[in-house]
């Protein structure tokens, strides 16, 4: 089963996810690179960022969800998107590139497909205060990311594939802040 059927059956089951609540929710298909990349805090604490790079017909996005963690777990999850430039996504394998500015850090990642014979799932879903539904999955391949935050180098995993995006809501998904009110520690510590 290739990368392009399992996508189609993700968005059979988002569709049948949203099915009770939706009456003609849109769908878009669209490609995807992510990874996670960890900021060393005071104390012991980090903040985990993980980075959705997302293409589609409708331009290149990116979703940015922060949580600070410590020994004892993690504080509820920040979610922000919005447009960003500087971007692409292959529609063949797993190669993508992103260089911007992202939360007040220059950011450049770089990803090459691992080579591994591995097939990633993921997804996420959020509801809005008037019961609109807001659902990705994706599927996709492995990939080594080559990352660039201000002056540290970094070599962090990741994956690319495609994604199944199904909204019943015309904005933005309920909790999700605007990408520009993103602001990332400059202080902070890059781990790799």
């Amino acid at each position: 089963m290739n990368a392009r059927t399992v996508t189609a059956l993700l968005c059979a089951a988002a569709l049948g996810a949203l099915a009770p609540t939706a009456t003609a929710a849109p769908v878009e298909q669209r490609r995807i690179a992510t990874t996670e990349l960890h900021l060393g805090l005071a104390g012991g604490r980090t903040l985990d960022v993980q980075l959705r790079l997302l293409t589609g017909p409708s331009g290149s996005t990116l979703r940015v969800e922060t949580a600070r963690c410590d020994a004892n777990g993690c504080d509820a999850a920040s979610d922000y998107a919005g447009p960003v430039s500087g971007a692409s996504i292959s529609g063949t394998d797993a190669r993508a590139t992103l260089h911007s500015v992202v939360g007040g850090l220059a950011l450049s990642l770089t990803w090459t497909p691992s080579g591994e014979q591995a097939h990633e799932l993921g997804g996420l879903r959020g509801s809005g205060n008037g019961g609109e539904d807001d659902l990705s999955v994706y599927s996709g391949s492995p990939a080594l990311v080559a990352a660039q935050v201000e002056s540290v180098a970094c070599h962090l995993t990741g994956v690319v594939g495609d994604e199944v995006h199904v909204s019943d809501s015309s904005g933005p998904a309920a909790g999700v802040r605007p990408l520009t009110a993103l602001n990332l520690p400059r202080r902070a510590t890059v781990i790799c």
